[in-house]
Order: structure tokens, then C-alpha cells, then sequence
């Protein structure tokens, strides 16, 4: 990755008040309504957990 090196000149304190002065004050963004989303479970119904089936047997071990 290259870096640069940025190269500011220091502005003269007397130069100060009038940069504050012509620049307007940021104004926030208007905060935008999030669309209401509904949950999950009322599009698929209400989740369970899935039950495994059980080994009907012990495994087979070789000898």
C-alpha cells in the first residue's frame, strides 16, 4: 500500500474568524422512516426446533 504524506500550510490566526464566518453550518440530514418490516415467523409460521430421529439400533462394531 503507498502512503502519501499530506502537506498543510498553517492558516494565520487572523484568517480564522473570517473562514468560520463564510462557511454555513452543516445542517444534519433528515432522518429517513425505516419501513416497518414484520418478522419472520409471520411469513413461515412460528419456528420449532426439528427433532432428530433416534438410532433404531447401536452401531456395528468390527472386531
Amino acid at each position: 500500500m503507498v502512503m502519501f504524506k499530506a502537506k498543510f500550510q498553517p492558516v494565520p490566526a487572523r484568517a480564522q474568524p473570517k473562514l468560520q464566518a463564510q462557511q454555513p453550518q452543516p445542517v444534519p440530514p433528515m432522518p429517513q422512516d425505516q419501513p416497518v418490516v414484520p418478522p419472520i415467523e409471520e411469513e413461515r409460521g412460528p419456528q420449532v426446533p426439528i427433532k432428530e430421529p433416534e438410532p433404531q439400533h447401536e452401531p456395528e462394531r468390527v472386531e
